[in-house]
């Protein structure tokens, strides 16, 4: 496989929506969408890509929105490098569709051998006993509240169930304290790190560069040669960059919540 490039790595984000058997999936070449009818979460609904002409993308927004508020439903929209027109992520939030936070999307070779943990830093792959606690210590590290935390529960559930093969998820603890998640996604010929959180006190602490080494040994063992991140410009893009990581393009992603909110 050669290095991977902008077109690879938006093609990455439809690749690991991993849809519920209840989900419908459109994947067109201009046109990406994931509606899931037995969850209102957006990481379950909503649309990943989206070229559209100026004189349609206004009413596209509108309809889009419109469906998933009917239905008491939240919605994300990833705004990518290869999304048209041009000012689609304005368009959005000028509609109502907040925007949630810009990343990088990043590659790089997994090093032939990646640095180990640092002392007192344990990762314990997650399991069916582990599902309450992988949901609260990821709304602790988001800071968001009990909606969120039963989203990443369900997120775990349904992983579990059906993913099992593909997925790879491990709660960290520092000095046996529980303090975040990381989340290894398997795509054919690569590694995609799906995500990774710290609770606030523990972070600036070379916890997220210990949960990137991790992974990157867990894929080395593997025989896993290409990995990638789409890494949140105003945190962890920049630990990924001094990695070895390399930015290949850019995405804004767009986040209707759910009518439940976060309330607690």
């Amino acid at each position: 496989m050669a290095d991977l490039g902008a077109v690879e790595l938006e093609r990455v984000l439809v690749d690991a929506l991993a849809p519920t058997p209840d989900a419908v999936l459109v994947d067109e070449p201009d046109w990406v969408q994931l509606t899931t009818p037995s969850s209102p979460h957006p990481n379950r609904n909503g649309v990943f890509l989206a070229r559209l002409g100026p004189e349609l993308a206004d009413a596209r927004i509108a309809e889009i929105r419109s469906s998933h508020v009917a239905r008491g439903a939240g919605m994300r929209w990833i705004v990518g490098p290869s999304s048209t027109p041009d000012d689609l992520s304005e368009r959005l939030e000028r509609a109502g569709v907040p925007r949630l936070a810009s990343a990088l999307g990043m590659h790089m070779r997994v090093p032939e051998q990646p640095p180990a943990l640092v002392e007192g830093v344990e990762l314990r792959q997650v399991g069916v006993g582990d599902i309450a606690s992988f949901g609260e210590v990821n709304a602790r590290a988001w800071e968001r509240g009990a909606a969120f935390r039963r989203e990443c529960e369900d997120f775990m559930t349904q992983a579990l169930r059906r993913e099992a093969n593909t997925l790879r998820s491990w709660l960290v603890y520092r000095h046996d304290e529980l303090v975040g998640t990381a989340i290894l996604r398997l795509l054919p010929g690569l590694g995609y790190l799906q995500g990774a959180a710290v609770v606030r006190q523990h972070r600036r602490q070379g916890m997220y560069q210990a949960l990137l080494d991790h992974r990157l040994g867990v894929l080395r063992a593997q025989g896993i040669e290409h990995v990638v991140v789409w890494a949140d410009e105003a945190t962890s893009a920049g630990v990924c960059r001094r990695a070895g990581f390399v930015p290949k393009c850019r995405a804004v992603f767009h986040e209707l919540p759910a009518a439940t909110g976060d309330l607690a």
